[in-house]
Order: structure tokens, then C-alpha cells, then sequence
């Protein structure tokens, strides 16, 4: 897809670049990137009238904080008893790796002294961790799953927020927001599947009384938002051709996906 003035892959190509380390990547393997997270960062800031140069730092300096947050998201918060030894050091390498990152963000800003939009940057990572603690003791305070799935679908916006709060341009909010919790739910839908731990996972298995009520409710609730979504989308003509495009035919795969699990 096209996003104006740089172009998604070769931005991604040079997040990439400044990822790169090989003793991170010989012990925790090679950080994931958030395709979603990029693909809105880079159609909003391309949107603004910043010079090429700002724009570039701008989008990587953001997925460089998204990256620092997801590699701390994935230390455990409790430790089973026979964690192995290297189970521990990869962990400990995980908070380190999440660290290396922020400070490359911090750096690429540093160097254009940017002073702004790195506070800007520290708030939104500030906001993003309360969020995720409320997310933490809600599993004690809830038994409403879609509540849970808001305050998670805020955390999960809040960096791109600050950005389009920063630039003055909310109109990629409320598609883009839906669209990326819909994507989380898939994932965690995954996690359940595949029996992969998450916090998420954690939280609710143990509400539900069986496994398959747990994955009937997830795909019920994704097939709404979708649903919801593409009303949404339908009702924003001034939305980017090529994105609108793009959603439409991610929806239509995400229900046709539902729908054949529900058939078997």
C-alpha cells in the first residue's frame, strides 16, 4: 500500500536496521513489529505537513517505543517455580532488550532536539503502563469481558493518540482504534487456540467454564466489532482509498475465517 511520501516497507526496512543486535537476537530472537501500529502511524504523519526527514524520525521513533513496549509485555509477571536458567536470563534480557530500544527513540529525537515530541513520547509511554496495571487488577475487580476488551482497546491506541492529538488530525481515530483491537482479539483468540499464555488468557480462561464457551464468546464478540467496523467505514468517505481498500478486504477475510470455524 501507498502512505504518500515513504513508503511502508522502506520504512520498515530501516526500523529494522535500528533493531538489528546480535547478542538480543541470538538469545530472544528478532523483535516483532506491529504492521497495524506502523500502517496508521505512517498514513497519519505522512498526512502532516512535516518536512521528509521529521516524518521519518517521527515514524520511527514511534514503533521504536511500540517495539520497547511489546518486548517488556512479554516478561512474565509471576515465575513458575522450575523457571531454568535460561528461561531467567532470557527474561532479564527482555526487560534490558525493551530498554536498548526506548533509548534508541530517545535518540533519534535527541538528535533533531526534538524536546516535545520526546516528552510527548514519555507521557504516552507513562499513560500506556497505568493502563496496563489497570488492565492487571481488573482481573480481580471485573467479570465483564467487554469492559476488560475497552480498557485494553485504550491501551492499545493511547501512542497513536498522543500523535494525533500532537499533529491535530483525529480522523483515522475511531477505524483505526477498532481495527487494532480487533486485531489484539484475533491474537489472543490464537493464544487460547494454540494454548499460549498471555495476560489476557490468564484473566479470563479461568471466568469461563469451558474452553469452547471461552472461544464461542471471543469469535462472537470479534464478529460484531467487525460488523460494527465496516459500518463505520462505509460512513468516512473522505478515508484514504487505498487504506479503506485494505480494511474491507481484511474484514471480509476476519469474518470469512469466523464463519468457517463456526460451519465446522
Amino acid at each position: 500500500m501507498n502512505t504518500s511520501n515513504i513508503e511502508l516497507q522502506t520504512i520498515k526496512k530501516i526500523i529494522e536496521e535500528n533493531l538489528r543486535h546480535k547478542y538480543i537476537e541470538k538469545f530472544i530472537g528478532n523483535p516483532i513489529i506491529n504492521d497495524e501500529k506502523l500502517l496508521v502511524l505512517s498514513l497519519l504523519i505522512n498526512r502532516s505537513s512535516l518536512s521528509a526527514q521529521v516524518k521519518e524520525r517521527y515514524i520511527l521513533a514511534c514503533v521504536l517505543v511500540q517495539v520497547a513496549l511489546d518486548t517488556h509485555q512479554e516478561v512474565p509477571l509471576h515465575f513458575h517455580s522450575e523457571i531454568t536458567k535460561d528461561e531467567k536470563v532470557s527474561n532479564q534480557l527482555r526487560v534490558l532488550a525493551g530498554d536498548y530500544y526506548s533509548s534508541l527513540y530517545y535518540l533519534l529525537l535527541a538528535e533533531i532536539e526534538d524536546l516535545e515530541m520526546i516528552q510527548l513520547l514519555s507521557t504516552a509511554i507513562k499513560e500506556i503502563n497505568e493502563s496496563k496495571m489497570k488492565l492487571y487488577y481488573m482481573k480481580n475487580d471485573s467479570d465483564s469481558i467487554e469492559e476488560y476488551i475497552n480498557t485494553m482497546k485504550t491501551t492499545e491506541f493511547l501512542l497513536i493518540h498522543h500523535i494525533a492529538e500532537h499533529l491535530k488530525d483525529d480522523s483515522l481515530n475511531a477505524i483505526s482504534s477498532e481495527w487494532i483491537i480487533i486485531e489484539r482479539l484475533i491474537h489472543e483468540k490464537k493464544n487460547v487456540e494454540e494454548h499460549r499464555e498471555s495476560q489476557f488468557v490468564n484473566t479470563w480462561t479461568e471466568k469461563y467454564s469451558s474452553y469452547f464457551i471461552f472461544i464461542k464468546q471471543l469469535e462472537t464478540i470479534i464478529r460484531n466489532k467487525t460488523l460494527a467496523l465496516n459500518e463505520l467505514i462505509e460512513k468516512t468517505p473522505a478515508l484514504q482509498a487505498t487504506f479503506k481498500d485494505y480494511l474491507i478486504i481484511r474484514l471480509s477475510d476476519i469474518n470469512n475465517n469466523t464463519s468457517i470455524v463456526e460451519e465446522g
